[in-house]
């Protein structure tokens, strides 16, 4: 069956007139790790969101080659654009936000340095995109999310599209209810959601998100763990756009 076929990402520059080479971490992945071997069913995923079923024909920890045997674009992905801007989480938090976000289908995870962060995130990026490329083969994805540098919010704010729904989470008074939020407009747009630190978001920062147009959401009366809390404003987000229920 398919869905028991072990799952890789490649870019689509290494398959080539029905051919696939893997070089690096995923050969060594599929030679030592997992000892597959010629004849076994793999699939494979480019960057393209092509899915790509193939059967292994050498294999060596340096380089795997295998024969494709078809090719489809299936439609896993979400319909929602959404860039996760979380406030920078100790070690294993951040881990498993960037895990579990990238389960859940979020396009993009943007770490934010903000006032009241505890962590650096020193070093962690190369730690993190192996997190995430790991967690999309697992899942079914057909895409891997970006996972950005950390930086200051003004540094973020400056990138972001003008036609971007500008969401941020935010525990004082006056947040709007997600299910204010229109379904039909965020299939539409890019969407962005910032969450603040295990401290909040500080009174100053929540002024510099109100100017630049984002809308305070409220996940309800009790204080989620600020890794538990973006997972779940991604989940109703999902769910509003037509992903998930």
């Amino acid at each position: 069956m398919a869905g028991m076929r072990h799952r890789f990402a490649v870019t689509a520059g290494q398959i080539r007139e029905g051919r696939a080479t893997l070089t690096g971490p995923v050969a060594r992945q599929i030679a030592r790790v997992l000892r597959l071997g010629p004849g076994d069913e793999i699939l494979l995923f480019d960057e393209e969101g092509v899915e790509h079923a193939a059967r292994l024909l050498r294999v060596a920890p340096s380089r795997v080659e295998a024969a494709v045997e078809g090719t489809s674009r299936p439609g896993r992905e979400s319909p929602l654009r959404l860039t996760v801007a979380p406030a920078l989480l100790r070690g294993p938090r951040m881990d498993l936000l960037v895990e579990k976000a990238t389960e859940l289908g979020v396009t993009a995870i943007a770490p934010l340095h903000l006032r009241r962060c505890v962590a650096t995130g020193s070093g962690r990026l190369t730690r993190w995109r192996a997190i995430a490329r790991e967690a999309a083969e697992q899942s079914g994805r057909t895409r891997l999310p970006a996972i950005e540098a950390p930086v200051p919010l003004a540094t973020f704010l400056a990138t972001l599209p003008a036609e971007a729904i500008r969401l941020a989470l935010w525990e004082g008074e006056g947040g709007l209810p997600f299910r204010s939020l229109d379904g039909a407009v965020l299939r539409r747009q890019p969407a962005v959601l910032v969450v603040g630190p295990e401290g909040g978001l500080s009174p100053e920062e929540v002024g510099t998100l109100r100017e630049a147009g984002f809308t305070l959401l409220t996940l309800g009366p009790r204080i989620l763990r600020a890794e538990t809390a973006p997972l779940a404003a991604l989940t109703l987000l999902q769910f509003l756009a037509g992903d998930l229920g």
